[in-house]
């Protein structure tokens, strides 16, 4: 028989360390943004980012959890704790530098408007590309026309996003903006008519119009495809500002799947094209 104190220490041992309880880490997501994410009617949450979030936490040795969390509070949630990383489609933006610290990006920014075919916004299609950070951040005189045509029009912009914070800084008193918590939401108000365009990630317009394709008056693109700026620097994790050796470990796993071509495979088969960073 052990004596009172070896039992103590095979106790002890059997407990876990401080160490195993950092293998365990929570992780918010935005739970209806296709094909980003997407929740099932059981409830389940599948997407590209759902499978690039299961192949980060094997390479770091993490057991992790993955709940829909509110895309209004996740600065405030992450600073209290509720959770330790947020990764569902936010971008890295210079202002929210101040609140989070962000991971390196996984997936490039891009952004574009959308619209009806049978709408008069459709015939200004010119799929030009427009870096935010050129000419010293001012807008182009091409841009400032086609911003112009909004005179009018109701503009829908999924609130708390960089797509919403652009409307308000150059399209207030022109267009009527409409702002909406469900990302969904505003691509079917656009079919029914409730408003008249759509901005947000090209990648998610690209994916609704993919699946409307053949519908009656389908979505389209128009206009300027806008990167940089305001409109930030790519898609990245964010993690509370003092966790940096989450930070480290995290940007370790992305450098990884980057490197053995899992992000190039994974936005194949979500996207149908790389969304990688390059």
């Amino acid at each position: 028989m052990m004596t009172p104190r070896e039992l103590l220490i095979v106790l002890c041992l059997l407990l876990p360390t401080p160490a195993a309880a950092q293998d365990v880490l929570r992780i918010g997501t935005y739970a209806n943004y296709p094909p980003w994410t997407i929740r099932d009617p059981d409830g389940t949450i599948r997407g590209f980012e759902i499978d690039m979030i299961h192949d980060l936490c094997r390479r770091m040795a993490a057991q992790c959890t993955v709940a829909a969390v509110d895309f209004m509070r996740v600065f405030d949630d992450l600073e209290a704790g509720a959770y330790d990383i947020y990764i569902g489609g936010m971008t890295a933006t210079v202002e929210r530098m101040t609140r989070v610290n962000f991971s390196q990006p996984y997936a490039a920014a891009s952004n574009g408007f959308m619209t009806t075919a049978n709408s008069p916004l459709a015939s200004t299609l010119s799929l030009n590309r427009f870096d935010l950070d050129q000419n010293g951040g001012r807008l182009p005189e091409t841009l400032h026309e086609f911003l112009g045509e909004f005179r009018g029009y109701r503009l829908a912009v999924h609130a708390g996003t960089v797509q919403e914070r652009f409307a308000d800084s150059t399209l207030q008193g022109v267009a009527a903006i409409k702002r909406y918590t469900d990302e969904q939401a505003m691509y079917y108000d656009l079919l029914s008519g409730q408003v008249d365009a759509v901005m947000a990630s090209s990648w998610s317009l690209y994916n609704f119009i993919n699946l409307n394709h053949g519908r009656r008056n389908p979505p389209v693109l128009f206009g300027p495809i806008l990167t940089g700026g305001m409109l930030g620097h790519g898609l990245a994790a964010a993690l509370r500002r003092d966790d940096r050796d989450g930070l480290a470990r995290l940007n370790t796993a992305l450098s990884a799947a980057k490197a053995d071509g899992t992000l190039a495979r994974l936005s194949l088969q979500w996207f149908g094209y790389n969304i990688a960073p390059d």
